[in-house]
Parts: C-alpha cells; structure tokens; sequence
C-alpha cells in the first residue's frame, strides 16, 4: 500500500485515520472509500478524535466495538474492526506502535437472527426473485410484493398497507414535463408508519413497469385472501393480512432455483445495498428509507414531488429513455 509520508506528525487517532484515508482515497474504488469514512466515522467517536496512538490498548478497541455494535450491529461492529486493523497495521509498520496487540481479538459472534436479517439479494437477484414470484399462484401479490420491498425499501408493515391511491404513477415534473412517479408512505385507516411520518420515495423506471402491469384505481396493493377484522378498542395492533405464506412460497421456489433466501426485512436491505453500492449518496437513501438515526444523517422528510433520477441505481435494468409515458388500466 502506498502512502504519502505525513508532513505533520501523527500522534493521535485522529491524526492515523485523517492521513491513511487521504491517501487510500486515491486507490480505492468510490464505494469502497464510502464504506471507510462510514465505518471510521463510528470508530473516531468511539475510540475519541485526540486519543493518544501510543496508549491505545486491547481494552480500548473492545470497549469501543461493544458500543458499536449495540449502536448498529455486532456484524457491522466487525466489518469496521477489520478496517481499522488495516490502519494499525499501517501505523505500527511506520513504528507509530510497538506492538500488533490487536491481531489477537477475536470476532464478536454474530446472533443467527442477524445474520438472516443481513442477508439481502443484489439487483440481479432482484430480477431472479421476481421471475420465481411471478409463477406463484398469488401473482399480483408475489411480484407486487418483491418489487416494492426492493425497489422502494419499504418495512414489511408498511408493504401490507400501501394502496394504490397512495401512489402517483402518472405525476408529471411541472418544469421539466417529464415522468416523475411517486409513492407516497403515509398514514390511514389508524395505521402510521413505524416513524410516525409520511414520507415520499421516487418510483424507479423497473417499478414503474411493474406497478402498470397490476394497476388498480384503488384498494391495497397487496390483494388478502384473508382480510383480518377489524381490531376491538384497545386491542392490539393487527395487520390486515399476513403475506408470509406467499412470502413462503416465492423463498421455497428461488432456494429450489439455486438462489439465496432472505427475510421480508431483507428486501429492504437490498434496496439500500444496492443503491449505495451505486455510489448514490447516504443522505438520499436515509431519505427514502425514513431513517433518523445518527448513521443517515437526516431526519424524516415529508413528502417530496422532485423526482430524482438516482433511485434508478437500485435496479437491474434502466430504460434510456427517460420522457417516455405509459398508461396502466
């Protein structure tokens, strides 16, 4: 790895992460180094900005791993961990340490529930997991189902309520006349989403074809076979259908295929991986997400009529042509 010498002493953490990442930044591929100031980020604040380099010890990387992973998670505490060995193992080649104490610590293990909630599937097995939904019996629900949890990111809950009058396909950009569809996550019916807030996300060109296809004037976008009734005074919170069994179905036929399983949550980790694997800025998918924790960076928005072009990112196949129309039934 080669790194251009510090004109300035490096005596702190701060100091070793601030010249390593200078220098890294101009070898590493664009997501990558998004995945370092990220992961870095919660290390500085753990670990403290003005840390001297030359006390730093076993006890203090574990303590600060510990705190990162209940903050976020133990995997996401890991794949930091390995990031920061890879800037120790800088600094005590340079004899800024005298020892290599911290290739002695161990993984945190990572719960088997967690693991499962990681997984997630890459735009190409978006399109894989699609194809196997739609030879389900409950096509319209299958496919509808897959495709706004992975193109809209959406919590399972929030899937089960969103109705088509809450989605705006035909909306039209008033400076520019072009397409901009909208589906909008808000509450009714005595259901709020889980934030508490309404919030907007930009439609990508591959929902957009989908959502025609199965396009209705109005009623939930996921069809019941079975409609839940509706819940006494002060009883608990029941969803208006369950759609494990058809979730069920479509993981049993993609795992017969050769693909990969995943959780519903999953699908909303997939929409965000593969956006940021895009290289679309954190602040924009904390946007859609209706993230407000400190991590995305900003709080919950209302909902926005701009359509941005990067949603288009997440998905496996654009269209170059981006004016086009189409009308649904």
């Amino acid at each position: 790895m080669l790194v251009e010498p510090s004109a300035a002493p490096i005596a702190t953490i701060g100091d070793l992460f601030g010249h390593l990442f200078k220098s890294r930044e101009q070898t590493l591929r664009p997501t990558t180094i998004e995945r370092d100031r990220y992961h870095l980020a919660l290390w500085r604040r753990e670990l403290g900005e003005r840390s001297v380099l030359v006390t730093l010890n076993e006890a203090a990387i574990t303590r600060a791993r510990a705190q990162i992973a209940t903050a976020t998670s133990a995997g996401t505490a890991n794949d930091g961990f390995n990031i920061v060995k890879t800037y120790l193992t800088w600094a005590f080649n340079q004899g800024l340490l005298s020892t290599q104490f911290f290739k002695s610590i161990r993984k945190l293990k990572v719960p088997p529930k967690e693991r499962n909630e990681r997984a997630w599937w890459t735009a190409t097995e978006v399109e894989f997991a699609l194809s196997c939904a739609r030879e389900d019996a409950q096509t319209a629900t299958a496919v509808l189902y897959v495709a706004i949890g992975c193109f809209l990111g959406l919590r399972p809950e929030e899937a089960i309520m969103l109705r088509w009058q809450d989605i705006e396909l035909d909306a039209i950009d008033p400076l520019t006349k072009a397409r901009c569809p909208v589906a909008h996550i808000t509450p009714h019916d005595e259901w709020t989403p889980k934030d508490g807030e309404a919030r907007a996300i930009p439609i990508c060109d591959r929902l957009y074809d989908i959502l025609c296809d199965f396009r209705r004037p109005s009623g939930y976008l996921l069809e019941a076979t079975v409609v839940r009734t509706k819940r006494k005074p002060n009883a608990p919170w029941a969803y208006r259908y369950d759609p494990k069994k058809v979730w069920k179905r479509v993981n049993e036929r993609i795992v017969a295929a050769g693909g990969k399983a995943i959780t519903a949550y999953g699908m909303r980790h997939s929409f965000a991986s593969n956006l940021l694997i895009a290289n679309v800025p954190d602040f924009k998918v904390s946007k859609w997400l209706g993230h407000a924790d400190a991590r995305m960076l900003h709080r919950h928005y209302g909902h926005l009529r701009s359509y941005d072009r990067d949603i288009n990112a997440g998905s496996a196949a654009t269209r170059p042509s981006q004016s086009s129309t189409r009308t649904g039934a």
